[in-house]
This record gives structure tokens, sequence and C-alpha cells, in this order.
């Protein structure tokens, strides 16, 4: 588009009609276009902006340059009221298309793209500044939501780190990126980190009674990983005690331990079944699951259900799916079901 068009464009309004009279210099210059204009040559454009859409505003708003945004602004072509709407219908679009139909990767995939266009928004008064720290935490939180559901926990602890640094000082926001930062921790197990980040929400909302429940998942967690802990350590000793059982002396075979060098073939072949993070037969699984998917027509399909994942197997799986360029969600079925479902990503 010509600037003279260009500039005219942005200080009208909807059905609004204007007769322009330009110079070649904003105009076609010295090239002209074609029979009909020739070089040089001054121009009167008869302008009617019949409408516009809406919803193309963000990428109109994106193209231009930062001078651009700031005239457009001033002149009113893009007053604050109209970005506000505009961001509140993608935010609802984003919602109804994607989030409520558990499709988490596009979505944060879209709320990305929100907080860009948000961040060109020229920060010209202090209504605005504050409009955008607080808009742009909103979707900071909405995407640690989407990673949380994908099982990206180390993602989702980034993005709240994001938001936490870009805090406009709403308590209810800033409630809700402690809340998601403890559950990040809790799930990859890091209790006292995630009791602290709980502790820092329920000071801003002592009455939040999903904070109270995260407390007590927390308890659960940390006794089962105890519980965990002494299964597979108590085993351990046990085992060293039925060496100890079946030596000569117990001495002599202390001793023994301590003074030999340990040989190739007396804990390698015996160590062969020591219980690692992951069996042998689970790799070759998702392995071949994965494989399996990569070349099939479908689009989704779901982890075959013959038997239950512990929670480090089903974070082994997402991260496999991430590594094929696949995305793992938890889904929920009519009968309140949950499923691990692998999706292929779409390309943008």
């Amino acid at each position: 588009m010509i600037p003279a068009l260009e500039n005219c464009l942005l200080d009208m309004k909807s059905n609004e009609k204007a007769v322009v009279m330009a110079r070649s210099s904003i105009c076609f210059g010295s090239h002209g276009c074609g029979q009909r204009i020739p070089k040089e040559a001054d121009i009167m454009f008869k302008i009617w902006l019949d409408s516009y859409n809406e919803m193309s505003l963000m990428d109109q708003f994106s193209q231009l340059t930062q001078p651009q945004r700031v005239q457009g602004i001033k002149s009113g072509a893009f007053s604050l009221k109209r970005v506000m709407n505009v961001v509140s219908q993608e935010n609802d679009r984003i919602r109804k298309e994607y989030f409520t139909k558990n499709r988490f990767a596009e979505a944060q995939q879209e709320y990305s793209k929100i907080v860009g266009f948000v961040k060109k928004i020229p920060l010209l008064d202090e209504e605005t500044e504050n409009y955008v720290k607080s808009v742009t935490h909103k979707f900071f939180n909405n995407m640690g939501i989407c990673a949380l559901k994908r099982s990206r926990y180390k993602g989702a602890q980034d993005l709240m780190e994001k938001a936490i640094e870009t805090s406009s000082g709403d308590k209810k926001l800033l409630c809700k990126s402690y809340f998601i930062m403890g559950k990040c921790h809790r799930l990859r197990n890091y209790f006292k980190t995630a009791k602290d980040f709980y502790e820092k929400a329920l000071k801003l909302e002592p009455y939040h009674q999903d904070i109270q429940v995260e407390f007590m998942l927390l308890e659960q967690d940390k006794k089962q990983k105890s519980k965990e802990d002494r299964t597979f350590w108590g085993g351990a000793f046990e085992k060293s005690f039925e060496k100890c059982e079946n030596s000569d002396s117990e001495v002599s075979t202390l001793v023994g331990s301590v003074n030999s060098k340990p040989s190739k073939s007396s804990n390698l072949d015996k160590n062969n079944n020591v219980v690692e993070d992951h069996p042998k037969a689970f790799l070759e699984f998702v392995e071949k699951f994965m494989v399996g998917f990569k070349n099939a027509k479908s689009q989704r399909q779901r982890i075959p259900e013959d038997r239950l994942y512990s929670r480090k197997e089903m974070l082994y799986i997402a991260n496999q799916a991430e590594e094929y360029g696949f995305d793992a969600n938890m889904e929920v079925d009519e009968d309140a079901n949950q499923h691990l479902v692998i999706k292929k990503l779409k390309k943008y």
C-alpha cells in the first residue's frame, strides 16, 4: 500500500468517507502506475472505509513499525479500548477452540502469539503500562497451565518465572503463579520448594481451597516417595545382609570386600537385574509405540491401557513423544476416566 493511503486509513474510522489530495512523493513518485497515472503525478483519492475486521487488527498492528504504532494510538486508530477488546476476543476464542477441547499444545502456541502482540503496545502512559503487565502475566499463567496439562513441568516452571518477573502487583495473578510453581515442584518431587511456594500463595489468599488440597497432596506424595525409597534401599540392605550370612565369617567378608579388586564378572552379571529408572522391556515398548504411531495415518492414539503406569513412566512417555515431535495430554472421557493420549502437532 502506498504511504498516502496508509497514512489516511490510520486516521479513519468505520463507515467514514474521505477525499485525499496527495503529492507524488507519497504516491507513485517517478515510477507512475501504468498508463493511467503518469510519473510525478499528484493524486486525489476518494475513500470509503465501509468496515474492517476487528480480529485482524492483531496482524495489522504487529506489521507496523513502532513509530507507526505510536502514531496510530495517538490518532485514535488503535485505542487502548479497541486493543483490549481484541485481546479479550482472542482469549475467548482460544479457550473455546483449544483449551476446553484438551488441545493444550495449540492453546499454548496461541497464548504465546497474544503475549508477543501485547508486548508491542507502546507504553505511552501508566494505564497502558499496567494493562500490558497485567495481561502478559495472565497469559503466562495460562501458558503454564497448558504446560502442566501436557506434563511439561520444567517448561511450566520456566513460564511461571517469567510471569512473576512481569507481575504488576495483582495479588490474584501472583497467587496463581505461586500455586502453579508449587505444583510444578511437587510433581518433580521437590517437596520443600513446593511447600515454600504454596505458603507464599496462601499468604495472598488464605482461604483458597485449591491450595489447601495441594498441601494434602504434597504430604501424600512425600509419604509415597519415602515409602518407595525405603522399599528400594531396604531391598539393597537385605541383599547385602544375605551375602554376609552366606560367607564363612562377617569379618572375612568385609575385609575381602575392601581389599579385593572388583572383578568384571562378579557384580556386573548379578547387577543386570538391578532396578533402574525404567525396565528394558518398557523402553522397548515405548520406542515401538512411537515409531508405529509416526508411520501411522492417525493423528491421535491412546497409550495401551493393559497395565498401570507410574508417574515416572508417564513422564518418560511424554518426554519421548516430545522428542518425536508429538504431544502428550491427559484426557478425561465421559466416565471420568483419565487416558494418556499422543497427538501429532500441526506444523505452522
